[in-house]
């Protein structure tokens, strides 16, 4: 099936028919039995949870396993969607099984171009914001050498990516093959937790601490950053727990962060209000996940967020490392130094 793994309440090959139906299907086949031929009948009952297991499926774009036999041409995010030329009457049946079902879109054709121009102009700030703060941080570590800057950067660069990779944009410009979408798209997100890591413990300096800590510090870094290489052999586990990582994250890296405010430490006080908002960008994207909440409203808020958390953390560490308390450093930059 396009899924690639048996579907939950499928249990028996059997159909669940009207008897009409039934005898109508046994009539032909005594037909084709003659001619050497037989009937094969697929969907002959289709249970709630098979339902469910197909909408978390379509949810998952990073699991593209069964593209190239069912969907060659189409993106994945688009499996689902039904385009009806202009000037085409189609007749739309639909038998509502559930509280749940696909959103149906009808646009005039100037209404869906203007659509698309908006959606075009959101992605190109999304990504020039990105991609300036990521220039800037990088470029700053010249005037300033500490550590947090070029931490901050990797984030920056690495959400870049991801977005790159979400919006096609890596795709056109370097003509890659749309089955690849999936290592690209895990990669992405895994190189985006292990960014986050990576900043939290430079910025927090928790490579200061215990040898225990910074061995655990050490560990968990080294097994972010193992998910981008384990993406190009299995992108749908290197996706789950790139995405599991980031409740890790935002969970211990807020522990960690309120722990050190409440000591006093004015480099976590600063950083409360960025991991608060990435806190609520990493809930809205667990809802988004399990279909909880959709939509391309819902879509484009993630994106913001994303970017919002991007750009607060820059500022955050602007700010911080600019302060006229700080100690200016002319030299080269040291672990002290972070």
């Amino acid at each position: 099936n396009f899924v690639g793994d048996p579907i939950d309440g499928y249990k028996q090959p059997i159909c669940i028919l009207t008897r009409e139906a039934a005898e109508g299907l046994e009539r032909a086949q005594r037909i084709f039995v003659e001619q050497g031929y037989t009937l094969k009948v697929y969907d002959c009952y289709r249970p709630q949870r098979a339902v469910d297991e197909f909408v978390a499926w379509g949810a998952d774009l990073a699991d593209q396993r069964m593209k190239a036999e069912f969907y060659p041409r189409v993106d994945k995010a688009d499996v689902f969607r039904i385009t009806l030329e202009p000037g085409q009457t189609i007749t739309y049946v639909a038998e509502l099984a559930g509280e749940h079902f696909s959103r149906l879109y009808l646009w005039k054709p100037i209404d869906y171009e203007i659509k698309s121009r908006d959606r075009q102009l959101f992605n190109g700030a999304m990504l020039g914001l990105t991609g300036l703060l990521a220039i800037f941080l990088t470029a700053i570590f010249a005037a300033n050498h500490k550590l947090i800057f070029p931490a901050a950067a990797l984030v920056s660069w690495t959400v870049l990516s991801y977005l790159c990779v979400d919006f096609g944009f890596f795709h056109k410009l370097f003509n890659l093959r749309p089955e690849d979408n999936a290592v690209y798209r895990a990669a992405g997100e895994a190189a985006m937790a292990s960014s986050f890591v990576i900043f939290l413990s430079t910025f927090l300096r928790l490579g200061l601490w215990h040898g225990m800590v910074r061995m655990m510090i050490g560990v968990w870094m080294v097994a972010q950053l193992t998910l981008i290489a384990v993406a190009v052999i299995d992108p749908r586990l290197a996706a789950t727990f790139a995405r599991m990582s980031f409740l890790m994250i935002g969970g211990v890296g807020g522990l960690f962060t309120l722990f050190l405010a409440f000591k006093g430490q004015d480099r976590a006080l600063s950083l409360v209000p960025t991991w608060l908002l990435l806190l609520v960008w990493i809930f809205a994207t667990g809802m988004t996940l399990s279909g909880r909440m959709s939509g391309d409203v819902v879509v484009s808020s993630l994106i913001a967020g994303l970017v919002l958390v991007v750009i607060l953390m820059g500022f955050t560490v602007t700010q911080y490392a600019f302060r006229s308390s700080d100690a200016a450093y002319a030299g080269a930059p040291t672990e002290l130094q972070g």
